[in-house]
């Protein structure tokens, strides 16, 4: 019996001087981020509030999300959240209108931007901010900021507060292809980790990738499940916006009012 207590003892003293589990471990792979910081990002979410995609503000009363967010949605009960890392707060204005690119489908996942026009004009300040678009492809190893209100893990819950990764950019072909069945086509770009241990997940669709410069490279598209890499690592998929075809779709349908 006395055994037994200083081994029950010993363990208790064990735990006690384990350290805490960190914010970084509960929250898996992303930081809390200020919309300070990336001011051009928007939620997307239904009309009672409940969020399903990111956007991305490129023009007051224009955003770009990902096609596939829009994919038997109708407009006009949707809404965008601006302004606040919280998603439940923020200036909430209504859709009024949104064109996915022709060429997008489901099977190809090709072409996944859609242009999202807002009832009303967003009022710019520190937290509410127009993005540049990038105009060039940027190099493998590009490091890219991407920020996103998706579930934290594959079947877990939608944070309220806004959450960030960094990730560098790999090689479409050599790198990224291997991991995916589907064709990634010029449209497309990459970034991730080997170890898979900074992902993005479901919710973060149609959010902002943007350089150290602060521009808007992509969109995120697409991944194998979260947090979860395959023999050939873990990596998103984005809407690669420096593509000239989609660049200048973009341009006409974005900024041609």
């Amino acid at each position: 019996m006395r055994h037994f207590l200083i081994a029950a003892i010993a363990v208790l003293l064990t735990l006690s001087m384990a350290p805490a589990a960190s914010a970084e471990e509960d929250i898996q792979g992303g930081t809390p981020y200020d919309i300070k910081l990336v001011p051009w990002t928007l939620s997307l979410q239904t009309a009672n509030g409940t969020p399903f995609c990111g956007a991305v503000l490129v023009d007051l009363d224009i955003a770009l999300t990902a096609a596939h967010c829009m994919r038997n949605r109708i407009p006009a009960t949707l809404r965008v959240s601006a302004g606040d890392s919280d998603r439940t707060k923020g200036d909430r204005v209504a859709v009024s209108s949104a064109l996915s690119h022709p060429q997008n489908n489901a099977e190809s996942r090709d072409f996944d931007v859609a242009v999202l026009r807002l009832e009303r004009k967003l009022r710019p300040n520190p937290r509410i901010k127009v993005a540049r678009i990038a105009d060039t492809d940027r190099r493998t190893g590009t490091m890219l900021t991407v920020v996103g209100w998706g579930i934290k893990h594959h079947g877990g819950g939608t944070p309220k507060h806004l959450l960030g990764i960094q990730v560098p950019t790999v090689d479409r072909v050599d790198v990224c292809q291997p991991a995916y069945k589907t064709k990634l086509t010029e449209r497309m770009l990459c970034a991730g980790t080997a170890d898979g241990h900074l992902d993005t997940c479901k919710g973060d669709s149609g959010g902002p990738a943007t350089d150290s410069h602060r521009l808007l490279v992509g969109l995120v598209s697409f991944g194998y499940r979260c947090l979860y890499p395959t023999k050939n690592g873990s990596y998103t998929v984005f809407a690669n916006l420096a593509e000239p075809e989609l660049r200048a779709w973009i341009r006409a349908n974005a900024n041609g009012k």
